[in-house]
């Protein structure tokens, strides 16, 4: 018996089964897959650099000899290995006639043999590379939409070397987009023909184990060797880190589908409840007890919820794969981090909580006695007007959405689960939006170094070593190349220094990337005003992570080394910065840096004197020097960012689908459910004259009404909540104080029209079932 009564109330309300195990199955999927990929993630990090052998100090320096034999009689290097790389010109490597993008420099090296070993797409070390044949990452053959078979054309000095890419490979060291850097492999023989041309810049890279990389750090600072970078191994790994944040997003969605499965649960629970109210009574009244009954409604609930968990776990399985198939493209991982017994424990929590919370629901059952239950849980005591709205002040309104209106207010209890609902759909869509116009906007520019201008020019040559007298020559030939055909523009460079820093003790230094641009004011920088900006020769900025490192503050001096030479410097302000994992001070552009020691010269920058007509002036500067990449702010960034964003765009649109269905569901859902429960009215109504249409038009503007107030309650939600939400995906990065760019087209008018057209949609279509009833159902009206 127990089980035909089980079999007949699944039966009974399909669409509310249905509709309730696709959602358990939902957030089983997403929670078991998305904790399973933050394992997987995790430990791939540490088993790449496992089977890769990262080196536990990397840096890059000129001065090879003399760094060689400092390393030789250092106590602290246990073992170290030199690597010969060659800088080339940011243009000249091209496939198929274009340029091939990247997001920083270009270096040519030889396969390494010690340290930061490179894998191929199988996790083995890859032992050759042949005369003629290169190899690349997954990233930049990816974000140049290369093959394998492709040519790659190398151009030196005046010197074309074309080679084939025969490998793809997982560079620990170079892989991630966030390191800016793109790393070609070739054979020893054509890196030698290239590296002897004329005017090469040939640079070495040393990798190297130490038992204390914090004592090492301050020893190499403390020699004054020229770096033109260096990181430990866990600042290597930190950049992989958006590869958690992505996961971490999508437990955060697995876990608003959890909350949502619980309030229809509850909803389900409370309408099965009323529904049931007289069988309760006769069965409390044959003398069942609560727990008995609790116990015959409870089972299905289980068997809804151990179906749904097991597809969940199912299909956990085949979407955990997708979401690491990005992670296995760039990062080694171990077999045994994809852990099936972490799903089926996922699922067996989901089904656990729904359990519980289905028994925290049905203790109602408790407080009604057997009369009042077949009285459908009325005490006949109780009956007050409501007084919220009248139809007869608003005769002008129509009798449908009066009639909606009417509900909504009287009986806002039955539209929590939907507001709930779509404001967490509202609140999926909007947060990550926030994130991507963030990162696709000129807002977040500065965080990666340069100045807000009016474009950038990325040029054919890169300066390792020079001076301001080099420099300040270039940009006036620049400036006058363009002046001569009627552009006139103040252009400017951002140059980049590795220094060594310490508060009080020399001892305690540690690395920064200093920054200082050429003939450009610092208070032009949005991060400053004019009164904290660093403006005179004796004044820096730094980031705020970097005086944590230090143990400093605004106010205080620090001690900044460039080779043999000590110069103080006063903090007037702090920033935050995504360069360098957020450790970078700015200098003012009066200060006496040495250029020497110049690591690296950014994008330079121009400004139209002339502010008419920007985009016109961009696209001539473009016909005057074609070889020349000349971009925008947006799109300069989004070359900085290679395939961050749309990484991060496809989860959104996903999220943007997953928000469709889950209110296409609780639409469908709560309709049923409503005009099930008001039968009886329905036909009523009917059998007074109301026609169809009116009644369709007036079940489904209720649900219409209630998703416009809600698309407007998540937005307004949004936006104390937009704060957290950078801090937390830009945080990792340095910049947990960003500001997220709001596009209001996008967050105000595209997205919640979507919303409302797809669940209105849904909610006229469910009304379709009225036209069903007829004066037979009248015979329920109490």
């Amino acid at each position: 018996m127990f089980f035909k009564i089980l079999k007949k109330d699944l039966a009974r309300k399909k669409s509310m089964n249905i509709i309730l195990f696709i959602f358990i199955a939902l957030c089983t999927l997403f929670l078991s897959s998305s904790l399973s990929n933050v394992v997987v993630t995790s430990s791939a990090i540490e088993h790449f650099a496992k089977v890769s052998n990262a080196s536990d100090y990397t840096f890059v320096t000129t001065e090879d000899e003399k760094v060689t034999e400092w390393l030789k009689s250092n106590d602290r290097v246990e073992s170290f290995a030199r690597e010969r790389g060659l800088a080339i010109a940011s243009d000249s490597v091209t496939s198929n006639g274009e340029e091939v993008k990247k997001s920083g420099g270009s270096f040519l090296f030889t396969l390494p043999k010690n340290y930061n070993l490179v894998l191929d797409k199988s996790d083995e070390v890859i032992t050759e590379i042949k005369k003629g044949e290169c190899a690349l990452s997954y990233n930049d053959v990816e974000h140049n939409e290369l093959a394998l078979g492709d040519k790659i054309r190398i151009t030196q000095g005046g010197v074309e070397k074309e080679l084939t890419l025969t490998h793809i490979t997982k560079d620990m060291l170079f892989g991630s987009p966030y390191m800016g850097t793109m790393r070609i492999i070739i054979d020893e023989t054509d890196y030698r023909d290239l590296a002897k041309i004329e005017g090469s810049s040939e640079i070495s890279l040393f990798s190297l184990t130490t038992d204390d990389v914090l004592t090492f750090e301050q020893d190499l600072l403390g020699q004054g060797f020229m770096l033109f970078a260096n990181f430990d191994s866990a600042m290597l790994k930190n950049v992989y880190i958006l590869d958690m944040v992505i996961a971490a997003i999508l437990i955060v969605v697995s876990v608003i589908l959890m909350l949502i499965a619980l309030v229809i649960l509850r909803f389900t629970i409370a309408f099965t409840l009323q529904e049931d109210y007289r069988e309760i009574g006769v069965m409390k009244a044959i003398g069942l007890t609560n727990l008995g009954i609790k116990r015959l409604y409870m089972s299905k609930y289980l068997v809804l919820s151990l179906f749904g968990a097991g597809v969940g776990v199912v299909s956990g399985f085949a979407f955990g794969t997708l979401m690491t198939r990005s992670i296995q493209n760039t990062m080694a991982i171990e077999a045994a981090s994809a852990n099936p017994l972490l799903n089926i424990t996922t699922g067996i929590a989901v089904v656990f909580l729904v359990l519980l919370f289905c028994y925290l629901t049905m203790r109602r059952v408790d407080k009604l006695s057997a009369v009042q239950a077949m009285r459908s849980g009325a005490t006949g005591e109780n009956y007050k007007t409501r007084k919220l709205y009248s139809l007869n002040k608003h005769p002008k309104i129509p009798t449908a959405l009066q009639m909606a209106l009417n509900d909504i207010l009287c009986n806002g209890k039955n539209y929590v689960a939907l507001v709930i609902t779509f404001v967490f759909g509202v609140l999926m869509i909007v947060l990550p939006l926030g994130a991507i116009n963030t990162l696709k906007s000129e807002v977040v520019i500065e965080y990666f170094g340069p100045a807000y201008s009016d474009t950038y020019i990325t040029k054919t040559d890169i300066i390792f070593q020079g001076s301001r007298e080099a420099i300040s020559s270039e940009v006036k030939a620049m400036e006058r190349l363009y002046g001569d055909e009627g552009i006139d523009v103040d252009i400017h460079v951002e140059a980049g220094f590795m220094t060594a820093v310490y508060l009080d003790d020399p001892d305690k230094a540690g690395s920064l990337l200093g920054m200082q641009a050429y003939d450009y004011a610092a208070d032009g920088y949005r991060h400053f005003t004019a009164e904290t900006a660093p403006l005179l020769k004796n004044e820096v900025a730094l980031t705020y992570l970097a005086m944590e490192r230090l143990g400093a503050q605004v106010g205080d001096t620090i001690h900044v080394v460039q080779g043999g030479t000590t110069q103080e410097f006063i903090i007037t302000a702090g920033f935050e910065s995504m360069e360098m994992m957020g450790y970078v001070m700015r200098f003012s552009e009066t200060a006496d840096v040495d250029y020497t020691y110049i690591s690296n010269l950014f994008t330079w920058q121009a400004n139209f004197v002339d502010r008419e007509n920007i985009a016109g002036q961009i696209a001539a500067m473009k016909k005057i020097t074609p070889d020349y990449r000349i971009q925008t702010a947006g799109e300069y960034t989004m070359n900085t960012l290679g395939s961050i964003v749309s990484t991060i765009d496809s989860v959104k649109n996903m999220i943007v689908a997953v928000v469709l269905v889950i209110n296409c569901l609780i639409t469908v859902l709560l309709m049923r459910s409503f005009i099930t429960r008001e039968a009886a009215e329905i036909a009523l109504l009917k059998s007074i004259g109301f026609k169809n249409a009116t009644l369709r038009t007036w079940q489904a503007l209720r649900i219409i009404i209630v998703l416009v107030c809600s698309i407007v309650l998540g937005t307004l939600l949004s936006l104390p909540l937009n704060p957290v939400m950078a801090a937390y995906t830009f945080g990792i990065m340095g910049a947990g104080s960003i500001d997220f760019v709001i596009v209001w087209q996008e967050v105000f008018v595209l997205y919640p029209l979507v919303l409302l057209a797809v669940t209105s949609t849904a909610a006229v279509l469910s009304t379709l079932s009225m036209n069903r009833f007829g004066r037979s159902d009248l015979g329920n009206v109490e």
